[in-house]
């Protein structure tokens, strides 16, 4: 089993730029990006051929890459379709394997109640879980799932039957990517900053895949330097006792997401006055900002005269689209789900490392990856104390040394 090579650099310091100018022509690639218009600069820029999924050939994009990946073409595809792969039905022993900035390798799945799950699912015979927490379909289910779909649900059975359905024992569920897309590939290398503190390593340690963080110790600190003196960190000071965590964001109902929704109409009024509102980038929950139409009508957009501002996810990595921007609000407060941190094992030093890493890669979006000035706006006090923690380790490391 080789091991998975992290390529550790900061934010805007040409890592896919490196990786594109690496493609030798002998070799074969599977090439995996966050975004669309990533896949298009690797079209556009490398020197080797490459051919992007496409479901106008085959019917879904995922037959088209499995007959690109038995046809031993090379292939750039994004996160989202990599993250579905099914290594039982695809060879990627000869392939070397390039991933863009790290994805989520294990997601939070709202399982049944334990009593129920023992009842029914394992009572009755429809699935067994093994010492390490795999849940696996008998055939009772297998032969069943169409008719079962209103008694079992059928999206555990689909997990299950590829393989990524896993339940600790407090009873939490994990939909995990099969280990084995990244040590089946000739090689793994994965390009991105802050990679100890990066749900991969921890999933990877989990799994007991080796691997290796090259890192440039001298880049980094002069990456933080910079950043100490091109960010300023502002408090919304409305907003400090205000849980800001996922799950409370969409518990809010109208009259305390009106609260956030005003903080923001005095930002833009005061702080933001004068800014050109495309110069703003703004992530918070999703389905607070936009609706199902994608336009900016949800509770916290509302009245905020931010509505044009550029609304991006808070896991947003690997994009240059919204270089241009020199002003930005935070207001989400990140933790890791119960799930996840079970199904892992990790501490609360890892998530406190994990969030301010999230919100790194969030900031680099900005005109800050270009040594720009940028002012961030943060709701949580939380998020604010854990980035100025970051930007002034090197400080309290060098007192130390001294």
């Amino acid at each position: 089993m080789n091991a998975v090579k992290f390529i550790d650099r900061p934010c805007g310091t040409g890592k896919t730029t490196q990786m594109i100018n690496s493609f030798c022509p002998t070799e074969q690639y599977l090439v995996v990006v966050p975004t669309l218009s990533e896949v298009e600069r690797i079209l556009r820029e490398s020197r080797v051929p490459f051919t992007e999924p496409d479901e106008k050939l085959y019917g879904t994009k995922m037959t088209h890459l499995e007959k690109l990946l038995g046809d031993a073409e090379n292939i750039v595809t994004t996160h989202k379709l990599f993250d579905a792969v099914d290594i039982r039905s695809v060879d990627l022993s000869a392939y070397n394997l390039f991933i863009d900035e790290v994805f989520d390798v294990v997601e939070k799945v709202n399982g049944p109640e334990n009593e129920a799950w023992n009842r029914v699912y394992v009572g009755d015979g429809y699935a067994t879980v093994d010492s390490a927490g795999q849940v696996t379909p008998t055939d009772k289910w297998r032969e069943q799932p169409a008719k079962l779909k209103t008694v079992l649900r059928f999206d555990l059975f689909r997990a299950a039957e590829a393989g990524r359905l896993h339940k600790t024992d407090n009873g939490y569920f994990v939909d995990v990517v099969t280990p084995a897309l990244f040590t089946k590939p000739k090689q793994t290398i994965v390009h991105t900053y802050l990679a100890g503190s990066s749900l991969m390593a921890a999933y990877l340690n989990k799994h007991d895949v080796p691997y290796v963080i090259d890192t440039d110790h001298s880049l980094d600190m002069r990456q933080r330097a910079d950043a100490q003196r091109l960010l300023s960190v502002h408090q919304i000071s409305a907003l400090e006792n205000v849980s800001m965590s996922h799950t409370k964001q969409g518990q809010m109902q109208r009259r305390e997401a009106s609260k956030v929704s005003a903080a923001l109409k005095n930002l833009r009024s005061r702080s933001l006055r004068g800014v050109y509102v495309k110069d703003i980038m703004i992530t918070c929950r999703k389905d607070k900002w936009l609706d199902h139409n994608d336009d900016p009508k949800g509770a916290f957009a509302n009245q905020s005269k931010l509505t044009a501002a550029n609304w991006i996810a808070k896991t947003t990595k690997g994009t240059n689209e919204y270089r241009n921007c020199t002003h930005a609000v935070y207001l989400s407060k990140l933790n890791l789900s119960p799930n996840i941190i079970a199904y892992l094992g990790v501490d609360r030093q890892f998530e406190k490392d994990w969030a301010v890493s999230e919100l790194i890669q969030w900031l680099y979006r900005t005109g800050l990856r270009d040594g720009q000035k940028v002012e961030l706006h943060l709701a949580s006090s939380h998020m604010k104390c854990l980035l100025e923690d970051w930007l002034h380790e090197q400080d309290q490391v060098l007192e130390l040394v001294a």
